[in-house]
């Protein structure tokens, strides 16, 4: 889970597509239940390889500014309802 701004990258789109991003504070939900924090901070770069209206693969595809996330990270997100 995060919190922030993100604005797109080129005028392309499909995926791939790429956004700067401005994070407030980011985190993670564990069995419903988020753990926020603002040490996940600080502009960064988002990579959209897939998207559908079930699931969302992003890719960091350079090391955040600041240091808060690192090159190469990905995430997939799942619609709660498909658990």
């Amino acid at each position: 889970v995060a919190e922030g701004s993100f604005k797109a990258v080129g005028t392309n789109r499909s995926c791939p597509k790429d956004f700067d991003v401005m994070i407030e504070q980011g985190g993670f939900v564990l069995l419903g239940q988020p753990f926020v924090s603002s040490a996940i901070s600080g502009p960064g770069y988002l990579r959209v390889l897939y998207l559908d209206q079930d699931i969302r693969i992003f890719q960091s595809p350079a090391d955040s500014p600041d240091r808060w996330e690192q090159a190469g990270l990905m995430v997939v997100q799942v619609r709660n309802e498909l658990f």
